[in-house]
């Protein structure tokens, strides 16, 4: 038995040897593949660097980034189908993988964006919840998702994804601006000032929020406020060459100095 026991150490041994070499190759040879793949690209060889990436998913099919490389490339050459294919397998092995996010929730954005200009709304609307669901921290995508449901009378849910968005980017003017146009629309006003207020000062050239704004504050009893509400809203018109919407503005602020009724936002 021991002349058995020792040939079966010394095949161990000898697997062992030829097993790192044969490891530290293959990682030499993906590092390698990586860099011809990411030199076509920065040369615009799109296809050498697709095939690049894709021989590293041949031979590490649970490479992330090669994943997300690939997919990269399949967007720029029209290849969406199999971008979101790659995306979204980069994803599930690396749901931290930034990028792969980010290319996802592109490719689905530009698909609503179209299907919007071709006013197929229903999907439209289906690209930006798959844009968003693909990166749900991204406020672009949730603000067109949020404009797409106002757009099929789906305020209840709008305003959702606005309060999800204002509250992920407190910073972003625009999610604020969304989120105060829909309260004022569903008669929460007080909320509504709230909103308008911290997106004029966050964007104080924003004259349709400053409009919004005053609309916002005459529906809450403070005429003077909305006045001057107003009034900011004109010299912004004015200030971006609107001249027809700083004459609105001017109106509605002779309006909210002499009490009379504003009419619809």
């Amino acid at each position: 038995m021991a002349p058995m026991s020792i040939r079966a150490v010394t095949a161990v041994l000898l697997l062992a040897a030829f097993a790192a070499p044969a490891l530290a190759t293959s990682d030499e040879e993906i590092a390698r593949l990586f860099q011809e793949a990411e030199h076509e690209e920065s040369s615009g060889e799109w296809s050498l660097a697709a095939s690049n990436y894709s021989k590293i998913i041949d031979k590490q099919p649970e490479n992330a980034l090669a994943h997300s490389r690939l997919a990269t490339i399949q967007v720029r050459i029209g290849m969406n189908d199999y971008a979101i294919k790659n995306f979204k397998e980069a994803i599930r092995l690396d749901p931290k993988l930034t990028d792969a996010r980010e290319g996802l929730e592109g490719v689905f954005v530009t698909r609503g964006l179209l299907a919007r200009q071709s006013g197929k709304n229903a999907e439209a609307l289906a690209a930006f919840q798959e844009a968003v669901d693909a990166n749900p921290g991204s406020v672009s995508a949730a603000l067109e998702l949020g404009t797409e449901l106002e757009r099929a009378g789906q305020t209840e849910r709008a305003l959702e994804v606005y309060e999800r968005a204002s509250a992920a980017a407190p910073g972003d003017a625009t999610a604020h601006a969304r989120l105060g146009a829909v309260y004022a629309g569903r008669g929460m006003n007080d909320k509504a000032v709230t909103e308008l207020e911290t997106a004029v000062r966050l964007n104080p050239l924003d004259a349709a929020s400053q409009r919004a704004l005053g609309f916002a504050y005459a529906a809450t009893g403070h005429r003077d406020k909305a006045a001057a509400a107003f009034h900011e809203a004109m010299r912004q018109y004015v200030r971006a060459g609107d001249m027809v919407g700083g004459s609105d503005a001017e109106a509605l602020e002779k309006r909210a100095r002499s009490g009379q009724p504003l009419g619809k936002p």
